[in-house]
């Protein structure tokens, strides 16, 4: 089988090859042992959306041709890992994160506070934007594919702090004047 059976995250197209000259195809893709007789004869490339056991088996030419083993391969369709950019960590005042996934038509569904997303948890419809301490956990669905890996991150949010103004202002005096540093962001320290 080309490609080899094995995970993917798209639909794939399988080619069923044999070295011999003169001999035909049979194959069936419901799991069952495919036989030279009923079972359909491969002709083109098979193209798989769903998650597909393909059995196939080659006949030797001529009507007493020799039957060989049933060769069977299982090609597994997974939701892609999602990713996330940017890259989980720290940013100032906010970040924006667009969520992104290989599987064609996969829906995106993620949560904030760490825990896995499942069907039910928002749907990713566009840019996230985050202001304040979360983890990102993300996770892809599509129909006829297999649940797919989480991905998950944590954005440190760090606030910036406003310039500390001084009460009263700068200038020329002829007084001693008393000072106050004050400053917008409420915590801040001085």
């Amino acid at each position: 089988f080309a490609p080899p059976p094995g995970d993917y995250y798209a639909p794939v197209t399988v080619m069923i090859t044999d070295p011999n000259a003169g001999t035909t195809m049979r194959y069936t893709t419901d799991g069952s042992a495919p036989n030279r007789f009923n079972s359909p004869l491969y002709a083109a490339p098979l193209t798989f959306s769903t998650t597909t056991t393909l059995n196939a088996m080659v006949i030797g030419a001529g009507v007493t041709g020799i039957s060989s083993d049933v060769t069977t391969g299982d090609y597994r369709l997974v939701a892609g890992t999602p990713t996330m950019t940017p890259a989980p960590g720290s940013y100032l005042g906010s970040v924006t994160v667009t969520l992104d996934c290989e599987t064609p038509g996969a829906e995106i569904r993620y949560t904030l506070d760490g825990t896995d997303p499942t069907d039910t948890s928002p749907l990713y419809a566009g840019p996230v934007t985050i202001t304040a301490y979360a983890i990102l956990s993300v996770k892809a669905f599509a129909a006829g594919y297999e649940d797919g890996a989480i991905a998950s991150g944590a954005y440190t949010i760090q606030q910036a702090v406003s310039t500390p103004a001084a009460v009263p202002a700068a200038g020329s005096y002829i007084e001693p004047v008393t000072v106050t540093l004050d400053c917008a962001t409420p915590s801040a320290e001085i």
